[in-house]
């Protein structure tokens, strides 16, 4: 009996001993083992992510509105200049309180081939928030842009264009004026074709048939009021917009000439679409 309680007394010691020399883990290291435990140090060495704003209601009464900080224009897109496609397109989202832009939506639009280019703009505008007694809030905005061809030929824009579609761009207006158009015969491809109305016809015809349904616009009393050049990034091609303006109405007319370098480096017209 003694003998066993000496024994159970020695075997206690022991365990207590065990305990002494145990350790805990260290609460304060990241390692994989410590995260594993799902201890909360985790949350106070990995950075807060900032918490997402609420989209604000469509009203909010405000002391100040969103002022325009960074603004950027739209970049015409070349379709539309080639065609001489004006408008208006207008454009809804929400400022945050820092000022960023979300959910850009257009409302109105003159065409849709503006639309993208508006959305991507709008997308970079930075504001100085709206307020209300000095602290900043979210609320929507709505932004027009306009996309208007300039009404003037700017004559540094075609000396600083090269030397051949300058010569392409006097042809192209002596033929409308009816003056002596023989020595542009050599700056039109043998395949370019005209599109007047809704006709596809040689160009050379419709040269010949000026002022006519079957050809090109008789523009003598018309001047050039302005000229866009979109050229693809090999400088072998280039769409030219022009319009011209009766002097006496103030009418214009929009012509789209294509024309292409030669392997020589001439440009020539290929392809001429107008208005009647």
């Amino acid at each position: 009996m003694k003998a066993a309680a000496i024994l159970l007394a020695i075997t206690f010691a022991a365990v207590i001993a065990s305990a002494q020399k145990c350790t805990l883990p260290d609460l304060s290291a990241t390692s994989a083992e410590t995260l594993s435990l799902g201890i909360a140090v985790a949350a106070v060495t990995t950075p807060r992510l900032e918490q997402e704003e609420k989209v604000p209601p469509d009203s909010v009464f405000v002391d100040v509105h969103p002022v325009i900080r960074k603004k950027t224009e739209p970049v015409y897109p070349k379709l539309a200049m080639a065609a001489g496609i004006e408008g208006k397109v207008t454009v809804r989202f929400w400022v945050d309180t820092r000022g960023k832009v979300h959910d850009v939506k257009v409302v109105q639009s003159d065409n849709e081939v503006l639309n993208q280019a508006t959305l991507d703009a709008a997308s970079k505008f930075e504001f100085d928030p709206a307020t209300v007694r000095g602290k900043p809030v979210s609320m929507w905005v709505t932004v027009p842009f306009k996309f208007k061809i300039a009404d003037k030929t700017d004559g540094a824009d075609i000396r600083n264009l090269p030397v051949g579609l300058q010569g392409a761009i006097g042809c192209i207006t002596n033929i409308l004026s009816g003056e002596d158009a023989t020595k542009c015969k050599t700056a039109i491809t043998p395949d370019a074709y005209a599109v007047v109305g809704q006709r596809y016809i040689p160009l050379a015809d419709a040269i010949e048939r000026r002022g006519t349904v079957k050809g090109l616009p008789d523009e003598r009393g018309w001047e050039l009021s302005m000229v866009r050049t979109v050229m693809d990034d090999q400088a072998q091609l280039a769409t030219l917009l022009l319009r011209t303006v009766q002097k006496k109405s103030g009418a214009y007319r929009f012509h789209t000439v294509v024309v292409v370098r030669s392997g020589e480096g001439d440009w020539k017209i290929r392809h001429w679409h107008t208005g009647q």
